[in-house]
């Protein structure tokens, strides 16, 4: 049994290679899903390019048939490395008969636009390709996957808050984790901004002939949305269900009405199995999914189709999302509606609070987020410029899709800002609806004087975020080249790192640490989250039960910093094991975001005999 991300990955390029290989891979599952399943016309109808849909398609299948075993530890470990070096197999016959079929298109002659937007998407493959630094990635996102490939079930304590946020996407981390592959989910999200991309040519092609400046414009929408950043470096695998919903949304709204009639009840059975899975992989992806859903419904009630796209729904709802929902109904004693609305034990004490510091405007409640950061510390917290091309289309109201867009995205932002995040991650969704609507119409308004202006500020725009890529590359995904190169840019770059590196050397290997740093993934013994002490009040006595299960896992160590360290556990310490001073600073990828201030580290013996006594006070 072994313990940390270190143990888990190859410290060097071959960890790359095997992420490549395995992606490919999905692509060669999604080909062969959509031949049995008869799903090419669907697809064609979109994107007549449909390798770039290959993903989407086998991805979520791999989704929908793999969450399930592991929510209820049905899936050998053993399995888990068997499907992912078929992946890997799979992979590559796929590549060397890509290989076959390559042309000479980036060798024919093209002017610096083309090569400028070629860069920029080449720019964020080299990004993907870092090792993994992000704060939520180290926790659970990775925490997760590799509890599961030691005990081969997820965490279930209640006392690990964050540890209720793993979902479908966590299966993914899983598959890449088991053959060392660390950059797999980093290079899902890459291949799910090349979908967007191919939607967004298609679509413009396809309604509109013009030059390559055009489209290649609409290309530089996506690309300069900042939060991109964040995504392609990031094991959280948010930008998988946006992609997905995007297909089905250009499906739904420029696809469907083309189909032949004999196509309907596959593309009803596409459409639904794959919005319902998202609500899987990330809770919130319900409103999106769900405002998607109620359009489609819409268009089969003038179709008369309405009864079988419900029926079709409710088989879909059944067979994907009732074994999530009995299994989470049972385990945290809640209803369905009260797990529909939190999908989070809600009754347990402090999940309120953590449900609230989720959903409530704590990064910054007035949207100005839409177009431009709170501050340079959060660079990739916003939209981007292009979010001002909403405007543009208000003026052509006479154009239905138009009007459908603008009562979309007004019901994504009022419900999302009402009960949702306020964070530009979270809408992300209706800005890609938004560029993918404007490719299709782009006649209409390319000639209007206020999106000519636009379109002047998202180009000059756009290389600030260039420049920012391609310092990513030159500090982060240099990581991935050697061991020693990795070692140095997690030291930068990994909140944590130092720490936890230091903690498992002074450690002895059968050690059982309470942490009271969230980056546990990184701990090379067997370590417990504390998240919980961070929302709960200690007078309440009902936080027993995150004591017990502290005791009953016998946890004999405790680690915290100067920065962190917290009462809580006081009268439950023993004697110093180890102290190390000025050993941990905040380490970010954002260099104006890295802390300055050294904290000192402690690692104390902890007598969890003496719980839940030591801790909550006397009546």
């Amino acid at each position: 049994m072994k313990f940390g991300l270190d143990s888990f990955v190859f410290e060097n390029f071959f960890s790359v290679i095997l992420s490549v290989f395995l992606l490919i891979g999905c692509y060669a599952l999604g080909k062969f899903l959509i031949f049995i399943f008869n799903f090419k016309k669907i697809i064609f109808s979109i994107d007549k390019k449909f390798f770039f849909q290959e993903n989407i398609i086998g991805l979520n299948f791999l989704l929908i048939v793999l969450y399930p075993l592991t929510q209820y530890s049905l899936l050998p470990v053993s399995l888990i490395v068997l499907i992912a070096f078929i992946l890997i197999f799979s992979g590559v016959i796929y590549l060397y008969l890509l290989t076959k079929k390559i042309n000479n298109f980036f060798f024919q002659k093209k002017n610096i636009y083309f090569y400028y937007v070629c860069s920029f998407i080449f720019g964020y493959f080299l990004l993907s390709l870092g090792p993994t630094t992000n704060a939520d990635s180290l926790d659970y996102h990775l925490f997760g996957p590799l509890h599961y490939l030691n005990f081969q079930t997820f965490p279930n304590e209640f006392s690990y808050f964050h540890g209720k946020l793993i979902g479908a996407g966590e299966t993914l981390n899983l598959i890449g984790l088991s053959v060392g592959a660390e950059q797999f989910s980093s290079l899902i999200q890459y291949s799910c901004l090349g979908s967007i991309i191919s939607l967004i040519i298609s679509l413009h092609k396809k309604k509109f002939k013009s030059n390559n400046n055009d489209y290649l414009f609409l290309v530089l929408c996506i690309l300069s949305c900042p939060v991109l950043l964040f995504f392609l470096t990031s094991s959280k695998l948010q930008f998988l269900p946006t992609a997905t919903n995007a297909f089905c949304f250009v499906i739904i709204f420029f696809g469907f009405d083309v189909l032949n009639k004999k196509n309907y009840i596959n593309c009803f059975f596409l459409v639904n199995i794959l919005l319902i899975t998202q609500t899987e992989v990330k809770h919130t992806f319900i409103l999106s999914s769900s405002l998607l859903w109620l359009f489609f419904f819409y268009k089969t009630i003038s179709k008369n189709l309405y009864l079988n796209f419900i029926l079709i729904t409710l088989f879909c709802f059944i067979i994907i999302l009732f074994p999530n929902i009995f299994w989470k109904t049972k385990y945290y004693q809640v209803d369905i509606i009260e797990l529909l609305r939190f999908n989070l034990p809600i009754y347990y004490p402090g999940y309120n609070a953590f449900y609230n510091s989720l959903s409530s405007c704590g990064y910054y409640c007035f949207p100005t987020w839409i177009l431009f950061p709170k501050n340079i510390n959060e660079f990739s917290n916003s939209l981007g410029f292009a979010s001002l091309l909403f405007f543009v289309i208000v003026k052509y109201l006479k154009i239905t899709d138009f009007r459908n867009l603008i009562l979309i995205i007004v019901s994504f932002f009022s419900i999302g800002l009402l009960v949702g995040q306020s964070s530009p991650r979270f809408f992300i969704d209706p800005y890609v609806w938004l560029i993918l609507t404007i490719s299709y119409y782009y006649q209409y308004i390319s000639k209007d004087k206020f999106f000519i202006f636009i379109k002047k500020i998202i180009i000059v725009f756009s290389l600030l975020i260039f420049s920012a890529v391609y310092f990513g590359v030159f500090t982060n995904s240099i990581g991935s080249i050697n061991k020693n190169l990795r070692n140095k840019v997690m030291q930068s770059n990994a909140n944590g790192y130092q720490l936890f590196k230091w903690a498992s050397e002074n450690l002895p290997k059968d050690a059982r640490l309470l942490s009271l740093h969230r980056s546990i993934s990184l701990s090379e013994v067997k370590t417990y989250s504390s998240d919980f002490i961070d929302y709960v009040n200690t007078d309440d006595q009902r936080i027993e039960i995150y004591l017990d299960e502290i005791k009953k896992d016998k946890i004999n160590f405790i680690l915290f910093t100067s920065e962190n360290k917290n009462k809580i556990f006081l009268k439950c310490l023993g004697r110093l094991h180890s102290f190390k001073d000025n050993i941990y600073t905040v380490a970010t990828r954002n260099p104006f975001n890295k802390g300055k201030q050294k904290h000192n580290a402690y690692i104390y013996e902890f007598k969890y005999e003496l719980l839940p006594s030591c801790v909550l006070k006397k009546n």
